[in-house]
């Protein structure tokens, strides 16, 4: 990994909300039961309805503001032939080190997706999705779940209701450095409008580094785009603090970023 030589990116940078989504991945096609993921909605949202198997919308859900009637909704696109993998989501797994080999043995895969989500507050998005996606994986049961937010694959016994299930701490070594170097960023932040953090060091444990990342990336996704340029934070070890920094992201998809120092 060399961020130096990245493709260069704009000197500013904002997060706009992105589509979340997830490539459920099987080792034999699967046939969708649609009637029993709309049954399992209905246990938390009982005014969903499936439209033609494929959209199921709600009605219910509050918007932040809305001129006309906007129906949220979230999709489960057709069964198709795997399509392949990027090689940057078969590497960065540290949470499941099987998940490259399962992958590899799966032949089908359908998309799950939100749709007209824009106008809910992103913890209301993250929780429809999160809901939605634990629906159809019970129903549907596949052998591995490729989190599009988080670029990364997910046991279908890892999918929860926290963050973890959309973000990723991925780790890079620095080839160009004079001495050993790692990076350190999140991804997922950035497709709910927040930004997404990283670090370059090298006199650091990087499993302290990763801890700090991802409580981090909770606290902002609790609190919001509140850090401002120049506070800092306890840094990973005692004693020890880091600089924010708003700044692009170094390592691909073009971002907003926290850089700490």
């Amino acid at each position: 990994m060399n961020p130096s030589n990245t493709p260069e990116t704009p000197a500013v940078i904002s997060n706009e909300p992105a589509m979340l989504g997830c490539r459920l991945l099987f080792k034999q096609a699967p046939v969708i039961d649609y009637d029993s993921i709309l049954e399992e909605l209905k246990k938390l949202y009982p005014a969903v309805v499936n439209v033609g198997n494929m959209l199921f919308t709600f009605p219910d859900l509050p918007l932040e503001s809305s001129e006309q009637t906007i129906h949220v909704q979230c999709a489960v696109m057709p069964v198709t032939p795997i399509r392949q993998l990027p090689e940057t989501v078969l590497q960065q797994n540290w949470h499941w080190p099987a998940a490259a080999q399962e992958a590899a043995t799966c032949t089908h895969e359908l998309l799950i997706n939100d749709l007209m989500t824009a106008r809910l507050s992103y913890k209301s998005r993250h929780k429809l999705f999160i809901d939605f996606l634990q629906a159809v994986v019970k129903v549907a049961q596949p052998d591995v779940v490729y989190s599009l937010p988080a670029e990364k694959l997910l046991s279908p016994t890892q999918i929860t209701d926290q963050l973890d299930t959309l973000i990723n701490v991925r780790l890079f070594n620095i080839s160009d450095a004079a001495s050993p170097e790692m990076f350190m960023d999140t991804i997922g932040m950035h497709t709910f409008g927040l930004p997404d953090c990283q670090v370059r060091f090298s006199n650091a444990d990087p499993n302290a580094m990763a801890t700090l990342l991802r409580n981090f990336a909770y606290y902002i996704f609790e609190k919001g785009d509140v850090i401002e340029d120049g506070n800092t934070i306890q840094g990973p070890t005692p004693g020890s603090t880091l600089v924010c920094q708003y700044a692009p992201s170094l390592v691909a998809p073009a971002r907003e970023a926290i850089s700490l120092t």
